[in-house]
């Protein structure tokens, strides 16, 4: 199984926890709230241009795109809604992101800040498409 393939699989299944109806709209407003931060995410990143593995931006220009960057996933990891409906995937790819942020504000070699943003950008990238495919399950009846 690929990563993508892992990383959609465990967002898919924890989905499945918000089948209640009170969960329901909770679930929704969760989705809502996700697709909004997950296309905040790739617009920040997209505002640098294309990430290439030959491209190099300037020291500043790291620390800067990893700050805006952190603070979206702060956002993300804050709304407690989110992460029950991504759960467990939701670490895995935050914390690998969190990881790449770190290099690129820290890292002493241009080419390991590079890395960082390339780290970043994968794991937004399997963030969007992952979180494209959540959706809330029918609300079960009460017997």
């Amino acid at each position: 199984m690929n990563r993508f393939s892992l990383a959609a699989a465990l967002l898919l299944s924890v989905a499945a926890g918000c089948a209640t109806a009170d969960g329901l709209s909770d679930c929704q407003g969760a989705l809502a709230r996700m697709g909004a931060q997950v296309e905040r995410l790739g617009g920040t990143l997209a505002a640098v241009g294309p990430v290439r593995p030959q491209g190099r931006l300037g020291d500043a220009e790291y620390a800067s795109l990893s700050e805006r960057i952190g603070s979206q996933i702060d956002t993300i990891q804050a709304d407690e809604a989110v992460i029950r409906l991504i759960g467990p995937a939701a670490s895995l790819l935050l914390s690998d992101t969190r990881d790449g942020l770190i290099l690129m504000r820290t890292a002493s070699h241009p080419a390991a800040r590079h890395v960082g943003l390339l780290k970043v950008a994968r794991d937004i990238e399997l963030l969007t498409a992952a979180s494209a495919r959540l959706s809330c399950p029918p609300a079960r009846k009460n017997l």
